[in-house]
């Protein structure tokens, strides 16, 4: 993440996507400046268009409350790590209360427990970030587990003035860029999968495909 040290001089262009504002550098770069002063370069050739998700979504309304939940199907992740050759991982992203959570279910994956508020996912991008995610389902001790994550560190979990920019940035990121690996590390063990032909753009389509259905 890119922080200001000094004053880059940018012309405001009229897109605001949510929390951050594309802007245009001296030198004609374009970026994303968020509310915490941070930014990314806009990567506009690596957005997807409507057409492009065909991810499934399904939309649940609780009949007491009117509140809607929707979450995207459910994604298989390859696993190439040989001690958990028979381990699988099956992930969905859903929003609930304007929240966007990540929900991952991991099979046949002895890791330890698995602690909320403790133990993490991380995702490396083609670009070469690490995104890191907390837990915030309850603490599980089985050798499978349902696990729910927020985009954010466990230190900034405990910063609430920094947890919406910092959500806002590492989901900017999950939306312009491949992802590489994923990690999940339990309190004894972690595991690897790696990105396929056929689930790279997970990320990217299923975050896509939940704003066309807002």
């Amino acid at each position: 993440m890119k922080t200001f040290l000094f004053f880059i001089p940018f012309i405001l262009a009229s897109l605001t996507l949510h929390s951050q504002v594309k802007a245009i550098t001296e030198k004609g770069d374009t970026i994303l400046v968020f509310k915490n002063g941070t930014w990314t370069k806009y990567q506009k050739k690596s957005e997807l268009s409507n057409q492009d998700s065909k991810v499934e979504v399904t939309i649940t309304v609780d009949e007491f409350s009117d509140e809607k939940k929707i979450c995207t199907k459910n994604t298989y992740f390859s696993n190439n790590d040989k001690n958990y050759s028979k381990s699988s991982l099956y992930g969905s992203i859903c929003i609930e209360k304007d929240l966007i959570i990540f929900e991952m279910m991991c099979l046949k994956t002895d890791l330890g427990c698995m602690i909320q508020n403790k133990s993490m996912m991380q995702v490396k991008l083609t670009n070469g970030e690490i995104i890191d995610f907390i837990q915030i389902s309850p603490t599980s001790c089985k050798d499978s587990h349902t696990i729910s994550f927020y985009a954010l560190s466990k230190d900034n979990l405990l910063e609430p003035i920094f947890m919406k920019p910092d959500i806002d940035y590492n989901l900017s990121l999950l939306k312009t860029y491949n992802w590489e690996v994923i990690r999940i590390t339990g309190s004894e063990y972690y595991i690897n999968f790696t990105a396929t032909f056929d689930n790279g753009l997970f990320f990217k389509q299923h975050l896509l495909a939940l704003e066309n259905n807002k």
